[in-house]
């Protein structure tokens, strides 16, 4: 490192938005702070080719981060878009507490995971890391368990009772029809009963 401090990084930046190639940037071991912060996220912002960005063993605290952290949720939605192409921040060893590690994850975060590689270890708000990477993974078992419930199979109980109404449905039926059956046959005797009778009274005439 060479010492930059905050007011350095204000100078530099705008020489380095003159290099619109700029892929790396180290500026490790300064004593850059949250404002020199602010100016470094600006610059995150218009350096489409930045892949690599490394500010451990600096000064940056909470308030740095969290500018860190908006950009990069800015940088996440233009991923989609543009394909930015920042792969890797390093901010290890630095004075980030846990609100700041909170924001800078939460703008790591993409929708299939994290869409770049951030290393905050050895700051007083790591074990924030943890905390957020399994209350992330709750959500996700519990959305899958949401999904199972929805595609999940009648239950036994509930075929079992469907069968039964089935079984009823059929036993309805061959009664009805057995009923008409019946209807159609009593109504065929008569007829033919009727038609007998018919059949004998000109030979009664005749004696």
């Amino acid at each position: 490192g060479n010492y930059v401090l905050d007011e350095g990084v204000g100078y530099l930046v705008p020489t380095f938005t003159n290099l619109p190639i700029l892929q790396k940037l180290s500026l490790a071991g300064n004593a850059i702070g949250d404002e020199g912060a602010y100016h470094l996220s600006e610059l995150m912002s218009i350096a489409p080719k930045l892949v690599e960005l490394d500010l451990s063993f600096n000064r940056i605290g909470d308030q740095g981060a969290q500018h860190i952290g908006f950009v990069l949720e800015a940088l996440k939605k233009r991923k989609k878009a543009l394909a930015s192409c920042l792969k890797l921040l390093n901010l290890k060893q630095n004075r980030i507490g846990e609100d700041g590690i909170g924001q800078l994850w939460q703008g790591q975060q993409g929708d299939n995971g994290p869409w770049l590689r951030l290393d905050v270890s050895s700051n007083p708000g790591e074990s924030a890391i943890a905390r957020l990477e399994a209350e992330a993974e709750q959500q996700r078992q519990g959305q899958l368990r949401g999904v199972r419930r929805l595609g999940r199979r009648p239950s036994s109980a509930s075929s079992s009772r469907s069968s039964r109404s089935n079984r009823s449905l059929r036993s309805l039926r061959s009664e009805k029809s057995d009923k008409s059956t019946r209807s159609m046959r009593s109504m065929r005797s008569m007829k033919s009963m009727k038609s007998e009778k018919g059949g004998k009274s000109p030979k009664a005439g005749r004696r």
